[in-house]
């Protein structure tokens, strides 16, 4: 069949070609933005958008948290606000948090589907983190609760392999303390977490012999993941700009290409290797479960999928926890008398002849404070956004299904009417009149989430956040570096998690 083309369009010269494209970009623009409009009645208040951008001229990139907190002053704890032309409602307070993620946790247990940087990095929203909610996510989350308990434990207790590791940086550290070296915490950091979650992954210690390349790729993985998420993820709000090589575009494409490597590479290490009898690790876990569950039918674990769940472990279990090391010890720094009570607790519940335990935490109250203090202060500023899996409620407000929600945990964490001088470093705040430490005495606080879509490593990041803390502080004197200014705690930078501003410091072996 002969298709035919209208004879003016060969009469057209190039000005015009642009000229019709600008009129139907236009058409484009005004039929999106009044669809837009329309779908404003689904949802709960919020400020009125403009074509394009939306509210995202009115929210602050740097502090975008302390935006949303205003407009929940303006709109209510539940509102919404336009992200480019999506809509999303944000849950600014506890109560209507609680409400949706633990009284009516199924209902918002779903994930966006539209998120061009995850759909990339997940091969298509495979994984656990931003994986939708079905049977196949709930089985594979248990499988990953599951095996993370067993093999943080295996062989070894979690907290030997913590002491192992933290033992390593107390070495390099004295090395840069005798040569009157600045210290960057965030590699030190990084590679007590990366040798601890390396360990429990695939059931070998980071060895600078055998494993080297491994520990180089997992760090540069951690610099790029952050590259990709500090320009704003910004084709989540305008998507036509995945076309366009921004920074952005640029750092998601390299992260993808470390990330399938090293995941392809260790899966057939460990499938070739694996001994069925005695599982060594928690990828050897992952392999044989997905296995059993194969034969019964019904559902289908893939290799993407076990590949994507240790990945998700990778960027949720190294990330927040370096982070929320480097944001404490600025916290004490700028608060000395802080630092000085936790080493005079150490030091009488331990002594000088050995390092504090986890079984030393109830007699260690202030420490255990100092942790809850910093993941309240430090915890990043939102959840990965949820979607309601069917039409439901939150604060008395009617969502239809598929309704993007996002919590702002910074909010809920600030909050007067339950917190005193909530900006304030205060550890004391958690301890009850006994001065014994109470992790349930405050009610608005939730660092790692809640409900369905909690954080699978709360078992793992207290306990390292006290050990490698307490370990530390009782082991080095931690200073300023007076050649460089310490940055002030309201600092920031945004990205895949809140990071405080660089700075180093000097550090000098307690005798």
């Amino acid at each position: 069949m002969a298709v035919i083309v209208p004879s003016f369009i060969f009469n057209l010269n190039f000005f015009d070609i642009l000229l019709y494209a600008f009129i139907t970009l236009i058409i484009y623009t005004v039929i999106v933005y009044v669809e837009h409009l329309i779908q404003l009645k689904n949802y709960p208040p919020g400020p009125f958008p403009v074509p394009v951008l939306g509210n995202v001229h009115q929210i602050d990139g740097r502090r975008p948290q302390e935006s949303l907190q205003k407009f929940g002053k303006i709109y209510g704890d539940v509102f919404s606000i336009s992200f480019g032309m999506s809509r999303v409602v944000i849950v600014n307070t506890i109560e209507p948090m609680k409400e949706a993620l633990l009284k009516k946790s199924e209902d918002f247990a779903g994930r966006p589907q539209d998120n061009y940087l995850f759909k990339m990095l997940t091969r298509d929203f495979q994984d656990v983190a931003v994986g939708d909610y079905n049977k196949k996510w709930i089985l594979l989350r248990k499988t990953m609760l599951r095996g993370l308990k067993t093999f943080a434990n295996h062989f070894e207790k979690l907290e030997c392999k913590v002491a192992r590791e933290t033992e390593k940086c107390q070495k390099r550290l004295a090395k840069k303390e005798t040569n009157g070296e600045p210290v960057n915490l965030e590699d030190e950091f990084a590679l007590i977490i990366v040798g601890v979650l390396y360990c429990i992954m695939f059931g070998e210690e980071i060895n600078e012999n055998v494993n080297e390349g491994d520990l180089q790729t997992i760090l540069n993985y951690m610099k790029v993941f952050h590259d990709a998420f500090s320009h704003g993820n910004l084709t989540s709000v305008f998507p036509l700009l995945r076309f366009i090589p921004i920074p952005e575009n640029q750092a998601t494409k390299k992260l993808k290409d470390i990330t399938d490597d090293f995941l392809k590479q260790k899966y057939d290490h460990h499938l070739a290797t694996l001994d069925k009898e005695d599982p060594k690790c928690f990828l050897d876990h992952l392999i044989l479960t997905a296995e059993e569950i194969n034969k019964e039918g019904e559902i289908q674990i893939t290799r993407d999928n076990i590949e994507l769940v240790f990945g998700d472990m990778m960027v949720g279990g190294i990330d927040t926890t370096v982070v929320n090391l480097l944001w404490t010890i600025l916290y004490l720094l700028h608060n000395p008398d802080v630092h000085q009570k936790a080493l005079e607790e150490i030091e009488r519940v331990v002594g000088t002849g050995r390092y504090p335990e986890l079984q030393d935490r109830p007699s260690m109250p202030y420490m255990m404070s100092i942790v809850n203090e910093s993941l309240r202060l430090t915890s990043g500023p939102f959840t990965l956004p949820h979607t309601t899996t069917k039409a439901t409620s939150v604060g008395g407000h009617n969502l239809k299904k598929g309704t993007p929600c996002l919590f702002n945990i910074w909010t809920a964490h600030r909050d007067e009417k339950y917190w005193e001088n909530p900006n304030e470093f205060k550890p004391s705040r958690w301890l009850d009149e006994e001065g014994k430490f109470n992790q349930h005495l405050h009610p608005s606080y939730l660092p790692f989430g809640l409900g369905k879509r909690s954080c699978v490593g709360e078992t793992t990041a207290r306990p390292e956040l006290f050990l490698i803390l307490s370990r530390l502080i009782v082991s080095f004197k931690i200073s300023a570096n007076p050649n460089q200014p310490l940055p002030k705690t309201s600092e920031e930078i945004i990205a895949s998690v809140k990071y405080p501003l660089p700075y180093t410091v000097m550090v000098e072996e307690r005798k």
